[in-house]
Parts: C-alpha cells; structure tokens; sequence
C-alpha cells in the first residue's frame, strides 16, 4: 500500500471527528438517540480475489443490488469511505414486563469509488421483551431485521463472503420459555424462526426448536440434557438460472456440563447430530476466564448452519479466542478499553458430485476511550481471509466478469480495514 494513501485515510478520519455536547447519565427506562460519525480505510472494497483487478459498476443493479461489471485494470479496489449512523431506541424496565427496540441505519460515501455510496448501505432493527408470568416462569420475545451488502455481517457463524457486492436482508424471531420446575431443576423450551433473502441469492427459512432439561448438581456446577430440531427451506434466485426449492431437515441429541463461578465459566456441550440420513458429533466448548484486568474467552463447535449465497445446509468447525482489557476500578464512563477477537472456520458443503471446503479466518481489535458519559471514541482494525482450492458456487463469466449465477466465494480474498469512530449517545431524563 502506497504511504500517499494512508496519509490521506489519517487526514480523512480526522476530519471525521466532531466533538459533541454532553448529555445526561443513561437511566434505566426512556428513550436515546444516537449518532456515530466513521472514517473507514478499505483495502478490497469489492472482496476482489487476490492477484485480480476491480470491476466497474455502474451503480450497481436497482433491482438485485448487485455491484458487478467488466474488468477496469484503472479502477481502484481501496478507498475511504465516510459513515454517518444514525440511530434511536426505546426501554422500558418494569417489575413485570421489560422490554427495548432500537433501530439504526448507516449512510456511505466512497471518496473514490461514489458509485458504491449508498444512503442506505446498511439498516438494523431489534427488538426484545421479557414478561415474568411467575415467580416461577417468565417468557421472552426477540426480533431483529438486518439489511446489508456485507454477506459477513450476517453469515455470523460461518464467516461466509462473496466476491462483489449483493443486497441481503435477515429476518429473525423467536420466543423462549423459562420455567423452574424446582429448587434444583429448569425447563427451558425455545423457538426460532429466520429468513435470508437476496434477490440475487435467493432466500431460506430456517426453523429451530430446542428444549433443555437442567439440574444443578451443586452450587455453581449444572447438568443438562438439549433436544434440538431444525429445518431448513433453500428456494434459489430465477436470476440465478437454476430456480427451486430443496428441503433439509437435522436433529441432535446433546448432554453437557456447566460451570459457573465468580471469575470462571466453562461450558461443555456434545452429542450426536442426524442430517439427511447421516450421523456424526455436534460439539460446543466455552470457556470466559477473569483474570485481573483482562477478560480470556474461547470457544469452538462443530455443527451445522444455513448461509446466506449457499442452496443447502454447511456443516461448519469454529475455533474463536479473544482477550479485553478492562482496568480495575476504573469508573465505566471513563475507563480504557481494548478488546482483541480472532474467528477460524472451515466449512463444507456437499454436493452431488464432490465436497467443497472453504476456510475463514477473521481477527479484530478495537480500543474504545470514553471522553464523557455519552460521547466515546474507537479506533478498530480487523482483517478477513477467505481461502479455497475452488468456487464455492459458479464463478462470474470470465469473459465480461458479469455475474450471471449466484456470486461466487472466490478462492484466496484477503481483506484488512482500519476505521476511527466518534459516537454520541445521550438518554433523556424521561423515565
């Protein structure tokens, strides 16, 4: 990377940064608003894979989204984008009945590439609600809708991202039902409902029921037993040429042990999982360790899971580690805070003829400095490689480099952004 083009993304993040008037301290009900000014340096803007060139635009497809085109040797692949997030949300905090739904929305714009600015490039809503039926029962509602053209955002579990750029919307739901049965044991039965559209894409509905059986055996150490049950839909793009629906359906049966400590909490979960006629192990470790200052997490599992730009289920191997730096004692609104995460995932998908492998690794780090109790500052880095010995999916005509299929995960894409961002968060004094 020329030195030329980081000194410019430093003398655009610094403009980026206003300061903001002070608010009053967070309550617990009301309502807030927010604003997040971002200065972003992007080094593969459309995930061009390694050793090839950008494609023009044109301002990508009003109707798919899709920002592809012929190859353009001239056209730069890294820019620096500026983004303003906007963002309002709602609490309410009762004896019996709590609930929050937040919404925001991120406008972009590309310095050189202005044909992938977008008032719109990403949106999110959530929502959230507890009702305490009981002492002894209290039942949960979630939602959430996401709409963006970063398929990595979404494919959460699996780190999945195309070549190019295509418009996805997630839709997801669910309520949960927690009931203790006695002193020692807890029911807990769930269901999630979620949808993955793209018009490029395709979409999927995905249905999950788990039903978990606890017991505490002693004071901080719980045994349990997990029923899961999922169903997936794949309904393929008429754009993409091959248009249809297939089925898939998986079941597991999982035991596992928990413990819970003051500054220790270890998960292990494991079982046997049947997809489509086959049988093999589903596994979930998690471990969060205190120690001092920093916070240790680390994790793994080997399961199975939908994503979005695939017409069948993945069967997925995750490895995550990450560390925070918290300074004991220090007062939250004033406190330094450095956090480092790092994500590997091999994945497969089978088809008719072979198996195909697609491995992702994914690293951040993000330093966060309260200035005042609703303004703070982040400087963040994280980097992405995508690495496979072919398509995931059929690849753009090599010819034009239009996308005529689905949007192909590419074989070595390697990605790496710095962003510095300025967010004001105030709540008013309304309770």
């Amino acid at each position: 990377m020329s030195g030329r083009w980081w000194m410019t993304a430093g003398a655009m993040i610094a403009v980026g940064l206003r300061p903001a008037p002070a608010a009053a301290q967070t309550p617990t009900s009301g309502f807030r608003a927010s604003v997040a000014v971002t200065s972003v340096a992007d080094d593969n803007v459309m995930a061009t894979p390694a050793g090839t060139t950008a494609t023009t635009t044109a301002g990508g497809d009003a109707t798919t989204g899709v920002v592809a085109g012929v190859t353009n040797p001239a056209l730069p692949n890294r820019d620096l984008i500026m983004r303003v997030t906007p963002g309002l949300g709602f609490a309410r905090v009762g004896s019996q009945v709590t609930w929050s739904v937040d919404y925001s929305a991120d406008a972009e714009r590309y310095q050189t590439r202005t044909d992938l600015s977008q008032p719109l490039a990403r949106q999110g809503l959530t929502f959230s609600s507890t009702y305490k039926a009981t002492a002894h029962t209290s039942l949960v509602w979630t939602g959430a809708y996401t709409s963006t053209m970063n398929l990595a955002e979404l494919n959460t579990a699996t780190g999945l991202f195309t070549s190019g750029r295509a418009r996805a919307n997630q839709w997801l739901g669910g309520s949960t039902v927690q009931h203790r049965m006695s002193e020692h044991s807890d029911l807990t039965a769930a269901y999630t409902l979620q949808r993955n559209t793209s018009p490029l894409l395709g979409q999927s509905w995905s249905h999950m029921l788990d039903v978990r059986l606890s017991h505490r055996t002693t004071p901080h150490t719980d045994t349990f037993l997990k029923l899961n049950g999922q169903r997936f839909a794949f309904t393929q793009s008429a754009l993409a040429g091959v248009p249809g629906t297939t089925l898939s359906m998986s079941e597991s049966l999982d035991g596992g042990w928990a413990l819970h400590r003051d500054r220790t909490t270890l998960n292990l979960e494991g079982g046997a999982l049947l997809s489509e006629g086959h049988v093999g192990p589903h596994v979930t470790l998690s471990l969060v360790q205190m120690m001092g200052p920093f916070s240790l997490t680390g994790g793994y599992t080997r399961s199975i899971t939908s994503a979005i730009g695939l017409p069948a289920m993945v069967a997925y191997d995750s490895v995550q580690a990450g560390l925070t730096f918290r300074p004991r004692g220090a007062a939250p609104e004033r406190a330094l805070v450095i956090r480092v995460h790092g994500n590997a995932s091999l994945n497969r998908l089978d088809t008719a003829d072979r198996t195909q492998q697609l491995a992702v690794v994914q690293y951040t780090v993000d330093v966060v400095k309260p200035l005042t109790r609703v303004l703070s500052l982040t400087a963040g880095y994280d980097g992405s490689t995508q690495r496979s010995a072919g398509a995931f999916t059929p690849a753009p005509d090599p010819a034009t480099g239009a996308i005529a299929g689905p949007i192909s995960f590419l074989s070595l894409v390697p990605r790496h952004r710095l962003s510095v961002t300025l967010a004001f968060s105030p709540w008013s004094a309304r309770r």
